[in-house]
């Protein structure tokens, strides 16, 4: 119909544009594939991996001389475009995963490490940085608090997009067993990767010290997956955060690790800390009357 033509006319369209072949790729997959695997390539160089002396490709150079941050901020936007574009094929390809890990976890990651290592010893392991890397020494805890707060609105636009989503497909009256087939696969899809941001918005929330937010998008995260552990560990590492919560915290180990699809294997290891934590503080706070 004209409709179909139009929209791969305009597919063709932007494959010129950019330089790909199109007889490479499935015309109605041009743009995603194109974008996935220069996703690829960006995590390449992110992972600090060897790449092919005899590249030719444009995007690698640019890469190589971009700081980290500049590569992060394109390799979010080419997965926002995927995820945007196709939830089906984001979820198959782990697109979420890869955001998180990729674009703002891996940063994160090496933040809290320099933090932890700068109380422990009060001085910093330079010479082991990364080759590359973007982390100023000085004021960690300020730089972690403004990534976080720079990729919390991007999270929510995300979550804002995907709830969108959801409406035309709860709405549709098409009958078609292959359409209804269909939607319903994207309907899941949308779903897991919306447990998925909300997980990933609350260990945000909880980096900038937002510990209500946290809770919030854990709660919601539980509700769109229920019978996953991975939402009720993170509400008690908030819980265990406070002293006066420790039985809390216990009661959402306890129902993490009792989550009746995909309980969370870390929270066994969490509440045995938890345990030997409440045991030392038993034993630093005992009473004259309580030796005998």
């Amino acid at each position: 119909d004209l409709e179909t033509t139009i929209k791969v006319c305009l597919l063709l369209a932007n494959a010129t544009q950019k330089g790909f072949s199109t007889d490479e790729y499935d015309v109605a997959a041009t743009s995603i594939e194109a974008k996935l695997s220069q996703a690829l390539l960006f995590q390449s160089i992110l992972d600090e991996t060897k790449p092919n002396k005899n590249r030719s490709n444009n995007s690698i150079a640019r890469g190589e001389k971009s700081s980290p941050t500049t590569i992060r901020n394109e390799l979010f936007q080419l997965f926002r475009e995927v995820l945007l574009a196709n939830p089906t094929l984001s979820l198959e390809q782990d697109v979420i995963g890869r955001t998180w890990k990729y674009c703002f976890y891996g940063h994160i990651k090496q933040l809290r490490c320099q933090i932890t290592l700068k109380k422990e010893t009060g001085e910093f392991a330079i010479a082991s940085a990364a080759k590359g890397s973007d982390v100023v020494p000085d004021n960690l805890e300020q730089e972690l608090l403004s990534f976080s707060n720079s990729a919390i609105p991007l999270y929510n636009d995300l979550i804002d997009q995907y709830t969108k989503m959801l409406s035309p497909l709860s709405q549709t009256s098409n009958t078609k067993a292959s359409q209804d087939a269909s939607d319903d696969k994207a309907e899941q899809a949308i779903i897991v990767i919306l447990y998925r941001m909300h997980i990933n918005l609350g260990d945000l929330y909880r980096y900038s010290c937002s510990t209500k937010l946290a809770e919030e998008c854990y709660l919601k995260a539980s509700k769109l997956a229920p019978a996953t552990g991975n939402p009720f560990n993170q509400l008690a590492v908030i819980s265990q955060s406070q002293e006066s919560l420790t039985a809390v915290s216990l009661y959402y180990y306890a129902r993490s690790l009792m989550a009746t699809n995909e309980p969370f294997d870390k929270s066994r290891t969490n509440m045995l800390s938890l345990l030997e934590d409440n045991k030392k503080w038993l034993e630093d706070h005992v009473r004259d009357d309580d030796s005998h």
